[in-house]
């Protein structure tokens, strides 16, 4: 410790005084600057002598302690915070590590980096204990710091509200889910943040589909779709990307309701937009062509179908996205259905580049085989792998019934070629069904003059008859050449959307 010591001398009218003023106050160990004796001489005549330079480097060399103290204890702090934050991650018990992250968020004077991470870490071990009330109120703590007033950058606020959100997707807790939505949403208007709003709103809905909700997600849509209007009702043309996703939100709806006529025409609105568009997001166009691709099925337009999901898988292979998968099996579906039994017209999706490194991709290998089997006539493995677990996707399971109708074709007019007549329970034990079963197939197949014949219904057998050789083999030419005319034309309305 040092001892300063300043005396001052005053002289006037008559009067001295003398003032001793002792200052004294520590100085660090590493600090080793010599404090001089000053001595400050007033006169009547008010001048005072004194060494200037030495009392400023000495006031210099005090304001520098201090800021060094006061550095050295906010370094001490952050670094206290950090080996906490750490500590209480890596801490299996869950009481210690909350507590520790709450001696974190007490030691803040004011929020900060580590404050936040432990609010983040909190919401995520509260919400694994099932404690929920306490993970809302971390929750809306958190929201607070991303306010106007808070210490967060957007783009931090954005990444923590979507781990929040996707964490609790899974929930099978409504309440929870609505909780923490209507939460997130009302600290966004707050904020004033309209296009992370946009985005929960979005989430939301699409939250809806999968619960099937269908009145809440009919209000989510009417909101989306009147923030992206201008305020007298005309589309606002700086959010028309907006509109787009609010439009796929709608059109997934449709799909799963099977609204076929209001799914019809949404879709053509969006394709026309597709169309339109500059730069298109591939996981929009995805949906879009996806749905698409589902509508044609649920018409048995076939070929439209294999076309949309032919698209629908390059856009979500572009996104890379996982719904590929799921489209590149309806796209063998299609594919199946669209050769309906005649092998010449059964094409192959592996064929092209973009497909081709998929084919032996472990979910698509019993739906591939499905197309093997219809090309081998092999009815036993067809069967088979419709029994597998293939049957659990819901949309396929729909068309199963086709697809058999599709590999007993294929199999009854291969067998039919050797004979002139031949027993309906002959066939039937064939292709392992019911006589009524066969003899609605070849009622059907006869009609489409596909088989050239009658049935004897006394009988039970199936007569046929020979048919010239060269006027089927006109038929089939005119039916190839007016495929290959179709496939020409989408090709060119493919490149003109382009």
């Amino acid at each position: 410790t040092h001892t300063t010591t300043c005396c001052l001398s005053l002289t006037h009218t008559h009067l001295a005084f003398t003032l001793s003023l002792s200052l004294t106050r520590p100085i660090p160990h590493h600090h080793h600057t010599t404090i001089p004796h000053h001595t400050i001489h007033m006169s009547s005549d008010d001048e005072i002598e004194m060494n200037e330079e030495d009392l400023e480097l000495e006031l210099d060399d005090d304001e520098m302690d201090i800021d060094q103290e006061s550095g050295s204890e906010e370094a001490e702090d952050e670094n206290l915070m950090e080996n906490t934050y750490y500590g209480a991650k890596t801490e299996e018990d869950i009481e210690e590590s909350l507590e520790m992250f709450n001696m974190i968020l007490e030691m803040e004077e004011t929020p900060g980096e580590w404050g936040f991470k432990s609010l983040k870490q909190m919401i995520r071990r509260l919400y694994s204990a099932q404690r929920h009330n306490d993970m809302l109120e971390n929750y809306k703590i958190l929201l607070k710091r991303m306010g106007p007033d808070g210490h967060v950058s957007r783009n931090d606020s954005e990444k923590a509200i979507n781990k929040v959100l996707n964490m609790v997707s899974s929930a099978n807790d409504s309440s929870l889910l609505s909780s923490v939505y209507t939460i997130t949403l009302d600290a966004l208007k707050k904020m004033n943040n309209e296009k992370l709003w946009f985005n929960t709103k979005l989430k939301l809905g699409n939250l809806y589909i999968k619960q099937k909700a269908w009145d809440k997600l009919e209000q989510v849509i009417a909101e989306l779709k009147e923030w992206c209007t201008d305020g007298k009702g005309n589309v606002d043309q700086s959010k028309a990307s907006q509109l787009l996703d609010v439009n796929v939100l709608e059109i997934q709806m449709y799909t799963v309701q099977n609204d076929l006529k209001k799914l019809r025409s949404l879709y053509l609105k969006c394709v026309a937009l597709i169309g339109g568009a500059v730069v298109m997001n591939p996981r929009i166009t995805g949906v879009i062509r996806e749905c698409g691709g589902k509508m044609w099925m649920r018409e048995e337009a076939w070929k439209d179908a294999y076309f949309d999901f032919f698209e629908a898988f390059k856009s979500y292979d572009e996104a890379g996205s996982t719904q590929r998968i799921d489209c590149l099996k309806y796209l063998v579906l299609s594919s199946i259905l669209m050769g309906d039994g005649e092998e010449e017209d059964v094409v192959d999706p592996f064929e092209a580049s973009e497909t081709k490194p998929y084919k032996n991709h472990k979910d698509i290998a019993k739906i591939s085989s499905l197309l093997t089997s219809i090309r081998n006539g092999d009815i036993r493995s067809f069967q088979n792998v419709l029994k597998s677990d293939v049957a659990k996707d819901e949309f396929m399971s729909n068309f199963f019934d086709d697809l058999q109708k599709t590999i007993r074709t294929k199999v009854l007019t291969q067998m039919v070629k050797p004979y002139t007549r031949i027993y309906l329970k002959s066939i039937a034990k064939e292709l392992q069904t019911q006589e009524e079963v066969v003899e609605r197939l070849t009622v059907d197949l006869i009609l489409n003059e596909k088989l050239a014949g009658h049935i004897d219904q006394v009988q039970k057998m199936l007569l046929l008859e020979r048919i010239n050789e060269s006027a089927a083999q006109r038929i089939d030419a005119l039916n190839k050449w007016t495929d290959n005319l179709e496939r020409i034309h989408r090709s060119v309305l493919e490149k003109i959307s382009q």
